[in-house]
């Protein structure tokens, strides 16, 4: 692995993770209550959408030589084990909870990032 990769491919995943965990970490009673149905399961779907994309971005640019299916297998994987330890996370945090639902939606976030990357990006 070179360090070109690293910093142009890895890193944006590293902080982005980062990020994740940082905002999970939030108290309940500081994250705005927005009224809006299902609004939570949107905002899932879009951040998890991000992490599915920088996967299949930093996946597409390796070295690694495999399908775009197995490539969003793999993202809809760690879309979901990350979501899955994001919820369990959050149930220690105040005022925050654990659903499974959520976790759903990170899945399923993770997907559609990951199919919208090879659609998007400019060929090489």
């Amino acid at each position: 692995m070179n360090k070109r990769y690293l910093s142009r491919f890895l890193l944006p995943i590293i902080f982005y993770l980062i990020l994740m965990f940082f905002l999970s970490s939030l108290p309940g009673k500081e994250i705005p209550d927005v009224e809006v149905p299902y609004f939570d399961k949107l905002l899932h779907l879009l951040e998890y959408a991000v992490l599915g994309f920088l996967l299949m971005r930093g996946l597409k640019n390796s070295e690694l030589k495999f399908s775009n299916i197995s490539f969003i297998i793999f993202t809809a994987i760690f879309s979901t084990l990350y979501g899955l330890s994001d919820e369990l996370h959050q149930s220690f945090v105040p005022d925050r909870d654990m659903s499974l639902l959520d976790v759903l939606f990170d899945c399923i976030g993770g997907v559609i990032g990951s199919i919208v990357y090879p659609v998007i990006a400019p060929r090489r």
